[in-house]
C-alpha cells in the first residue's frame, strides 16, 4: 500500500502451501508443506490500487540486505534459498566453460568444478538440461547445482475398495531429488519420514491421503 508503506513482506502467514504445475493440460501437485518459503518476484500487479507485490528489496551488496539474507542478481534473497552470494567472494565473473576458477561466481554458468577448478556447463530449462551435479561438500549457489539423488518417498494413496469403503495403501517410490545447498555446500537430500502403514479406515481419512502421487510416474 503506497499510503501506509506496507507490502507483502509486512504480513505474517501460517498454513499449508501447495505447489502445482500444468502438464499436458492437467494440474499436477508437486509439493505440499508448511516449510516452503515464498519470495515474490513479479511487480506491477495491483499497481493501480497503490499496492506493491514485490517483497524483494533491490540491492548491490550484501550489506544492503537484512539479517539472514544476501544480494543475488540485485535482489535480497534468504540464505536458505541462495547458498552463496557474489560479494561473499572475490571473483572475476562470467568466465566461459573450461577456464580456471576459484569460486562458482567466477563462472558464467555459476558452476566451478571443485575437483578440476574449471568452469563447467550448467543449463536447466524447458528445452535443455546439462546439470552441474556437484557432489556433497562441494560449493553451491543453490540446490539445483547439487547432484540429483534417488530418495525414497512414501505416500498414503486412496484406492478403489470393492465395497466403496474408505481405503488407502502406502506406496513408495524412488524419486530423483536435487541435493540440498546448506551454508554454501551441497548436502545429500533428506529422506522424508514415511507415513505409517494404514490398518483401519480411520487411517485413510487424514488430509495427507492423496488421490495420486504428487508427480508423474513416467518421470521416475
Amino acid at each position: 500500500n503506497a499510503s501506509t508503506g506496507e507490502t507483502v513482506s509486512s504480513c505474517n502467514v501460517t498454513g499449508t502451501i501447495e505447489l502445482f504445475t500444468m502438464e499436458d493440460g492437467f494440474e499436477v501437485q508437486i509439493a505440499e508443506t508448511k516449510e516452503i518459503k515464498l519470495q515474490l518476484l513479479k511487480t506491477g500487479l495491483g499497481a493501480k490500487e497503490g499496492y506493491d507485490f514485490n517483497s524483494l528489496k533491490s540491492c548491490s551488496a550484501n550489506r544492503e540486505c537484512g539479517s539472514g539474507e544476501c544480494c543475488f542478481n540485485n535482489r535480497c534473497f534468504s540464505r536458505s534459498i541462495v547458498g552463496q552470494c557474489s560479494d561473499d567472494f572475490d571473483s572475476s565473473g562470467n568466465l566461459p566453460t573450461g577456464n580456471s576458477c576459484g569460486s562458482d561466481f567466477d563462472c558464467a554458468s555459476l558452476c566451478c568444478d571443485g575437483t578440476t577448478n574449471t568452469c563447467r556447463d550448467h543449463i536447466n530449462n524447458d528445452f535443455e538440461q546439462v546439470l552441474c551435479s556437484k557432489v556433497p561438500n562441494q560449493s553451491c549457489v543453490s540446490k539445483e547445482f547439487c547432484r540429483i539423488e534417488y530418495v525414497r518417498q512414501c505416500y498414503l494413496i486412496r484406492v478403489n475398495d470393492p465395497n466403496n469403503a474408505l481405503s488407502c495403501e502406502k506406496r513408495c517410490y524412488s524419486v530423483p531429488t536435487f541435493g540440498d545447498c546448506v551454508n554454501g555446500l551441497c548436502k545429500p537430500p533428506i529422506t522424508p519420514q514415511e507415513p505409517a502403514t494404514p490398518t483401519t479406515p480411520a487411517d485413510c481419512s487424514g488430509e495427507d491421503v492423496l488421490d495420486s502421487p504428487p508427480f508423474n510416474l513416467s518421470d521416475l
